[in-house]
């Protein structure tokens, strides 16, 4: 197994797209989540339809958004 599937297995990770723009939601909470925490630190990548996007995580604090982006989970999952 590779080390990025061994990371998918142990880190769920959900996403959905609110106004053309990716949110993503661990399992695990943003305190116990070394890629969530990497990704603050680093950034990171996200490879959509074979082409990869340079990404910056952010903290929603947007009390709005958060409703527009949870509305959105209940919807897909």
């Amino acid at each position: 197994m590779t080390i990025m599937k061994a990371l998918q297995k142990t880190n769920p990770v959900w996403e959905v797209t609110v106004d053309k723009q990716v949110f993503i939601r661990n399992a695990k909470g943003i305190e116990n989540t070394k890629w969530y925490q990497a990704g603050i630190k680093n950034g990171g990548q996200v490879e959509v339809a074979g082409k990869t996007f340079e990404v910056e995580y952010q903290l929603v604090k947007n009390a709005e958004l958060i409703k527009q982006v949870t509305a959105a989970y209940n919807k897909k999952y």
